[in-house]
């Protein structure tokens, strides 16, 4: 994984290579366009239970999330800048989710299907949560820390920090098998997951 970038604009939607299929958790039906890219809505409702092992896609670039309590939401939306200062289309990206709503186990395993051995392939991955419940909560991907809501809680007043732009990570890899899993674990205060 690359280092964790702060979330800015359109332009953080990696075109690099040939897509082989964009995923936006959380919203129901359509799609998503951001930078030149369409993102697939995979989820049919707002606070959607999924099964433990949930397939979003078929053949390659098919994604297998696997977790206890896996829930989506379309919640993570606020009016505040400088989160309300992106495009429309970057806010649905970002204000939904998939994430783990349990206790017992923190992990979500995402294992992408349907790799070519030998082929070179990118993965973008995001954590973003604006509201004030984001500060202090992060999204490990493996060995990378994204964080949730970059804007420093400056009192304990719940309400600061509203408006925080999280992170997101580019990982790059060779294909050594046809599937590669990316663990997304959670720290921080009651963290929770894209």
């Amino acid at each position: 994984m690359g280092a964790p970038t702060t979330i800015s604009g359109d332009a953080d939607v990696s075109t690099t290579g040939s897509l082989v299929d964009a995923f936006n958790f959380g919203t129901a039906g359509g799609m998503t366009t951001v930078n030149g890219v369409s993102f697939l809505n995979v989820a049919t409702e707002d606070w959607e239970y999924l099964d433990s092992a949930y397939i979003v896609g078929s053949g390659a670039g098919s994604l297998t999330l696997v977790g206890d309590s896996l829930a989506t939401a379309f919640a993570f939306d606020t009016g505040e800048a400088p989160f309300s200062g992106l495009s429309d289309s970057y806010k649905s990206l970002l204000n939904s989710a998939v994430w783990n709503d349990s206790g017992a186990s923190l992990q979500i395993a995402i294992t992408i299907q349907g790799l070519t051995i030998g082929r070179q392939y990118q993965v973008q991955l995001w954590s973003n949560d604006p509201r004030s419940y984001g500060v202090d909560r992060d999204t490990p991907f493996d060995s990378v820390v994204l964080e949730q809501n970059t804007k420093p809680a400056s009192d304990p007043d719940r309400y600061e920090g509203e408006g925080g732009l999280g992170q997101w990570v580019i990982g790059s890899f060779t294909a050594d098998n046809t599937t590669r899993t990316i663990i997304a674990d959670a720290a921080g205060a009651s963290a929770r997951r894209r």
